[in-house]
C-alpha cells in the first residue's frame, strides 16, 4: 500500500484480462519451480548436502528469490528505472536481511538450520542472480497483452 505507481498507470481505468493473468502465472510460476528444482539438484548432486544444509540452503534461496522478485514484477519497466518507494524497499530488504541472517545465529539450531559451507552459499547466490535475470527477461513476455478476445465486452474493469 505504500508503493508508488507511475502516473500513466493510473491515468485511466485498467482492464484486467483473465487470459493475461493466466499467461503471467503460466510463465512466472514454472520459472520459480524450475529454479527450485535446479537448487535441489545442485544441493544433492553437486554439494551432497546433508538434510540440515539442504534445508538451510533452500530457505536462503527461497527467501532471496521471493523477496527480490517483488522489485522485478512490480513494474512493467526495469526495476532500476522505476524504483519502489523507500518504505517498500526498506521493509522488504529488512525482512530479507532478518531471514538471511537466521541460519547464522544461535536460533539456527532451533529451526533445524546448519550453516552452509561457503561454496554452497556461493552456489545459492549464483542461482538467485540467474533466477532474477530470467524473471526480468521473461517478464516482458509474461506481461505483453494478449490479442483482444472475441468476448472482450465480457471483461471486468477493475481499477488498479
Amino acid at each position: 500500500p505504500f508503493d508508488t505507481v507511475r502516473a500513466e498507470a493510473i491515468a485511466k481505468p485498467q482492464v484486467w484480462n483473465l487470459r493475461d493473468l493466466v499467461k503471467f502465472a503460466a510463465i512466472m510460476g514454472p520459472l520459480s519451480s524450475l529454479f527450485d528444482l535446479l537448487t535441489f539438484a545442485g544441493l544433492v548432486l553437486l554439494f551432497h548436502a546433508a538434510p540440515p544444509e539442504f534445508r538451510t540452503a533452500w530457505f536462503l534461496e527461497s527467501m532471496a528469490t521471493q523477496v527480490l522478485v517483488i522489485f522485478i514484477i512490480r513494474t512493467n519497466g526495469r526495476p532500476w528505472a522505476n524504483r519502489a518507494s523507500p518504505i517498500l524497499t526498506m521493509t522488504s530488504l529488512g525482512a530479507l536481511l532478518v531471514a538471511l541472517t537466521l541460519p547464522f545465529t544461535p536460533l539456527a539450531h532451533w529451526l533445524g538450520f546448519q550453516t552452509p559451507p561457503l561454496a554452497m552459499t556461493g552456489g545459492i547466490l549464483v542461482v538467485v542472480v540467474a533466477y532474477l535475470a530470467c524473471a526480468e527477461v521473461l517478464k516482458g513476455i509474461a506481461i505483453r497483452p494478449s490479442r483482444p478476445s472475441r468476448h472482450a465486452h465480457q471483461r471486468t474493469s477493475i481499477p488498479r
